[in-house]
């Protein structure tokens, strides 16, 4: 098979296996050459490629719902590169306001808790823009705070980052933090077969949000109003409502970049 004709087959499989639910062809295509260490030249070439088997199977999984960042094995966020590995959420977009507001809100010389850590994306970045901060990164996975310890290490911060193992629904942040943060599991458990394919490749324990998709925001609740310090967190874009509902209007929301309700800053009074 030459090159050129292993490209015509993997956009067969694309086609085919309705890859553009997940994401485009060129993206796929990128992806590939990345993991592979192919050159984008390949699509051209009447040469013969030996080794097609291999990436005719990367499409057929990348088209069945293995998420793109597990398969290259890390991913962009806020304009920094975070490792990324199966059994913890995946840096998203979304999540960058959350950032925003911690960078905002930190005061000098402060000192970050970064609750359900998971990669440890939204600490880590915070560090990163905040060179005078720092963080408690927050998880009751071992697999998320292994991987958060390696992108602070990779990214420079570990000097100024710790992590902690605690399970947050059943025991208090006892941690002495400035501000909190947190992106908590905040999908209804009903919802969760209904999410696509690659999105249910993620930890559940990292989707789940209970019935209603608000346990951990009433265990925030319960810790910002007895600690009576200032909680930053991320939501479900349509869960406004019902948080205000559970917060009060002392919580206030801001969108994210698309013009959707995507976090809220919450200070007991």
């Amino acid at each position: 098979m030459t090159g050129r004709e292993l490209y015509l087959k993997t956009k067969k499989i694309f086609s085919d296996n309705d890859g553009e639910r997940f994401f485009s062809f060129s993206l796929l295509w990128a992806a590939i050459c990345e993991k592979r260490s192919l050159g984008t030249s390949l699509a051209l070439s009447e040469d013969p490629f030996p080794d097609h088997k291999t990436v005719l199977e990367d499409a057929r999984k990348l088209c069945g719902g293995e998420p793109i960042q597990y398969y290259l094995g890390h991913w962009e966020f806020c304009g920094h590169d975070f490792l990324c590995r199966e059994n913890v959420l995946i840096p998203r977009d979304d999540t960058e306001v959350l950032v925003g507001l911690c960078v905002r809100e930190l005061p000098e010389n402060g000192l970050l808790a970064d609750l359900c850590c998971g990669s440890g994306c939204v600490g880590i970045s915070v560090l990163l823009s905040r060179p005078d901060a720092f963080c408690v990164a927050v998880d009751f996975s071992d697999a998320a705070l292994a991987l958060t310890e390696e992108n602070a290490l990779r990214l420079g911060v570990c000097d100024r980052l710790k992590t902690k193992k605690l399970d947050l629904i059943s025991c208090e942040p006892d941690i002495p933090a400035d501000l909190f943060a947190c992106n908590p599991p905040y999908i209804p458990s009903r919802d969760i077969e209904d999410l696509s394919e690659n999105v249910k490749r993620e930890p559940r324990l990292a989707l789940d949000g209970g019935e209603d998709g608000l346990d951990f925001y009433r265990r925030i609740k319960l810790f910002a109003d007895e600690l009576k310090k200032p909680f930053v967190c991320e939501t479900g874009f349509d869960q406004k409502k019902s948080l205000t509902a559970l917060f009060g209007n002392e919580a206030l929301f801001f969108k994210d970049a698309g013009g959707r309700d995507r976090a809220f800053y919450y200070v007991s009074k």
